[in-house]
């Protein structure tokens, strides 16, 4: 693997794109996704551009794909493709949705292969009711989703290698902070005929609390606080976690090891971000302004919550080393959250995890 660098870009022009890959999210909200294909190296790379309307989204939501493959890929699970920093120049003209700048990132699928959402699989296959339980879920980012009954489905039954991808993919949304975690991000590998051979790796890491924010401190560090005790707490993320420790330590001690190795790294080489022009201005409610604009066509609503909301300056002196805490801090919670697991089964006090 080359050395991570923030500040490394890969132009694009959307003219040149050798097709389109359409996504379905058939969940609540449906939507459609359109993102152009580019050949490189006689291999398909997927574009993934950043939505003017996606919920506070800003430009760091590129920079936490692109940190997070790097770090997913050394560290947690050595099939994630590697996202890179690129601008597509032409694409906002055709998908006025889309700003021109996301991330690049192989296709993950091989010939005569397809992907599947856990989602999709569940409904088709109904098993033990989890269908009928998710089939109408709303996918919303910030709510936080159930996986104990897939892992007690009779689908998952005949499947251990299934049971601990998932297990180590819900580890690493922890470990990202994954504000996005739903069903349908969970995804499989299958033959052309449907059939599952594996789980996909542990894409679509955009919603990571660590690059959410960044221009308002008052957030940043209430949904940190409010995560945290959702770990500690009686809540859906809590009890999937006790879960999966108690039935998958060997997957949790593999964990535990990466985690050591990735916390010496940033801690030798702390995240550097520079102010560049893939940055910008951007407010983390932006797209309450462009929601408005692109899907309710209402220029006047557009403009006053244009004026309503302000830029905050950022320090870029200090947004690495406040990048670089929060995820050594929540390294640290996990490693002792899930050690006190593997031991004792219960969860530490309070006071203990955060000491």
């Amino acid at each position: 693997m080359k050395d991570f660098d923030f500040n490394y870009k890969i132009n694009l022009f959307y003219n040149n794109r050798k097709g389109l890959l359409d996504i379905k999210a058939n969940s609540n909200p449906p939507s459609t996704k359109f993102f152009p294909i580019y050949e490189v190296n006689n291999n398909d790379y997927i574009f993934k551009p950043l939505s003017y309307t996606k919920p506070f989204a800003t430009p760091f939501f590129c920079y936490s794909e692109f940190f997070w493959s790097y770090y997913i890929k050394k560290y947690f699970d050595s099939n994630m493709p590697l996202y890179e920093l690129a601008i597509c120049e032409g694409i906002t003209e055709s998908e006025k949705k889309y700003r021109n700048i996301g991330n690049l990132v192989e296709n993950y699928l091989k010939d005569f292969e397809i992907d599947k959402s856990l989602y999709e699989c569940f409904n088709i296959n109904q098993s033990d009711n989890v269908g009928v339980n998710i089939k109408n879920y709303d996918n919303y980012c910030m709510e936080f989703y159930d996986y104990i009954p897939i892992f007690e489905s009779s689908f998952f039954s005949k499947r251990e290698d299934l049971k601990e991808s998932l297990a180590r993919n819900f580890l690493i949304s922890l470990l990202t902070r994954n504000e996005n975690f739903h069903y349908e991000n969970n995804r499989f590998i299958c033959n052309l005929d449907g059939n599952v051979k594996k789980m996909a790796p542990p894409i679509d890491n955009e919603f990571s609390m660590m690059f959410m924010f960044l221009d308002d401190d008052i957030s940043y560090e209430l949904y940190h606080d409010y995560f945290e005790f959702l770990l500690v707490s009686d809540s859906v993320i809590n009890k999937n976690f006790r879960y999966v420790v108690k039935n998958y330590p060997d997957v949790c001690s593999s964990f535990l090891e990466s985690i050591e190795q990735f916390n010496m790294e940033i801690e030798e080489k702390p995240v550097v971000i520079l102010p560049c022009s893939f940055i910008g201005r951007f407010r983390s409610r932006d797209y309450l302004v462009y929601s408005a604009l692109i899907k309710e066509g209402d220029v006047f609503k557009a403009k006053r919550l244009n004026e309503e909301l302000v830029y905050n300056e950022i320090n870029y002196d200090l947004l690495g080393g406040k990048i670089t805490e929060k995820i050594l801090r929540n390294n640290n919670i996990l490693k002792g959250i899930i050690s006190n697991f593997m031991d004792k089964d219960k969860v530490m006090e309070y006071n203990k995890v955060f000491k």
